[in-house]
C-alpha cells in the first residue's frame, strides 16, 4: 500500500507458478517442428523415426484427425484396417515415459526395449503405403496456405469517385487535429 492511500480498495492476484516450465503454444508432442508430414511418413515407412519424430508424427496425425469430416475419417479407418485413432494412441503410448518405464522394468536392454516399442507403434504406417498416401492427400486438402512472400498487385481500385472531395475531407481532418492539439496545450497552460 502506498503511503498516501487511506485503505486498500482492490488488489490483483497473479498466479504465474510454472508458467515458464510449459510450452503453451504448441502441443507437447510436436517436438520436431521443422519436419514435414511427408518426410515423417517416409521415415515411418523405413522404420527410421526417432522418439521425438514419433511424438511429432502422433501430434500431426491427431491434428489431422480433428480436421477430417466423418466420412473422411471412416474412409481413412477403412484404408488403415482399423481406427486411425488407435494408431495415434499407439504412437503416443510409445513415447509416453510411464509406458516406457513399464517396458524397461523387466528388459535386459532398456534402449532396445524402447526402440522395439516405437517400431511396433510405427509398423501399421510402415506396412501400409496406401494409408500414408491417403493421409498426405487429406492433409493437403485441409491445409490453409498463407502466402507471406508474394507481393500483392493492385488490379483495380473503386470507391473514391471524387478525389478532390476526398482530399478536402483529409485536409479538414488534419486541420481539426492541429486545432485540437493547440486547444489542449492552451487549456493546460503550456
Amino acid at each position: 500500500m502506498t503511503s498516501d492511500a487511506e485503505a486498500k480498495t482492490r488488489f490483483v492476484l497473479v498466479d504465474a507458478v510454472g508458467v515458464t516450465e510449459h510450452d503453451f503454444v504448441e502441443p507437447p508432442l510436436n517436438r520436431v517442428r521443422g519436419i514435414s508430414l511427408e518426410k515423417l511418413l517416409r521415415k515411418a515407412a523405413a522404420l527410421e523415426l526417432t522418439e521425438d519424430e514419433t511424438a511429432t508424427l502422433a501430434s500431426r496425425l491427431a491434428a489431422l484427425e480433428l480436421d477430417l469430416t466423418a466420412s473422411e475419417r471412416a474412409e481413412l479407418d477403412e484404408v488403415a484396417g482399423r481406427p486411425v485413432r488407435s494408431i495415434v494412441r499407439g504412437l503416443v503410448d510409445a513415447v509416453d515415459p510411464d509406458v516406457q518405464a513399464r517396458v524397461i522394468a523387466g528388459a535386459p536392454d532398456p534402449e532396445a526395449a524402447v526402440a522395439k516399442l516405437i517400431k511396433d507403434a510405427i509398423e501399421p504406417l510402415a506396412a501400409n503405403p496406401e494409408l500414408r498416401s491417403r493421409i498426405l492427400e487429406l492433409r493437403r486438402s485441409h491445409d490453409r496456405v498463407i502466402d507471406e512472400v508474394s507481393v500483392d498487385v493492385l488490379l483495380d481500385a473503386h470507391g473514391v469517385v471524387d478525389t478532390d472531395r476526398a482530399r478536402s475531407i483529409v485536409e479538414s481532418w488534419r486541420h481539426f487535429q492541429r486545432s485540437s492539439q493547440r486547444y489542449s496545450r492552451c487549456s493546460r497552460g503550456t
